[in-house]
């Protein structure tokens, strides 16, 4: 397995643009389809061509969604399957096209220029809110983050 297509499994990765993009454009042109198999993680293939990618994204009878649309850890896997819950990502046309169909209009540029007034207003007060608290603001969700507001 080429050594670049491990970083495709590992999370901290995705923090360094440039490492990240380098092994991208070497997968790209040196093991363009790629097997990783990375200790807690199901095996999968890495396809790094834009073409490739575009060939499998419209053969859903040979490529399909379900049941890993999306890359996670063996846990996640597992966890993703225990909910039982099938999110447009998860579909395959036509049952894809179909319930994509039922919310469309919500997301056409008509609907979206008009949520944008609210949305707007939404930021204005919640960022003037956190200037307001001062220079950095903890939350007490789930982590323990800071945002700084300078």
């Amino acid at each position: 397995m080429d050594e670049a297509a491990k970083l495709l499994a590992d999370p901290l990765a995705y923090t360094d643009e440039p490492k990240l993009h380098a092994a991208l454009a070497h997968l790209r042109a040196n093991a363009p389809v790629s097997w990783v198999d990375v200790p807690g993680y199901r095996p999968f293939w890495a396809v790094t061509r834009h073409a490739d990618i575009m060939d499998i994204e419209r053969d859903n009878v040979l490529f399909t969604n379900w049941p890993r649309p999306v890359l996670t850890t063996a846990e996640g896997d597992e966890m993703q399957a225990n909910v039982g819950v099938r999110t447009l990502i998860h579909m395959d046309d036509p049952q894809h096209r179909v319930v994509r169909a039922i919310g469309a209009d919500w997301f056409r540029p008509k609907a979206m220029r008009a949520l944008k007034v609210r949305v707007d207003e939404l930021a204005k007060i919640y960022v003037d809110k956190m200037i307001e608290v001062g220079p950095s603001v903890t939350s007490s969700r789930r982590s323990r983050s800071t945002i700084r507001c300078t």
